[in-house]
């Protein structure tokens, strides 16, 4: 579909299931986590708990590819 679709948390359970449902349908996914690794091109280092690091990313994303068309916000982390 051409999409531009950023999700946060897109490394691991829902957000990396989101990522391959998302690239199936012909989407560019962009992820923003903490931890991403060296060759992956639309992986985006960021831990979204700083303003810093999450605008230098959308900043980054609006150079590259002018828009973004779908925003999923799903990191977070779990205390058990």
């Amino acid at each position: 579909m051409d999409r531009i679709v950023v999700i946060t948390g897109g490394t691991s359970g829902i957000g990396k299931e989101l990522v391959g449902l998302f690239q199936q349908s012909n989407d560019t996914v962009l992820t923003l986590a903490r931890s991403v690794k060296d060759d992956d091109v639309n992986g985006y280092k960021c831990d979204v708990s700083d303003e810093t690091q999450v605008k230098t990313c959308i900043d980054d994303i609006a150079k590259r590819f002018g828009r973004i068309d779908i925003l999923i916000n799903n990191a977070g982390f779990g205390m058990s």
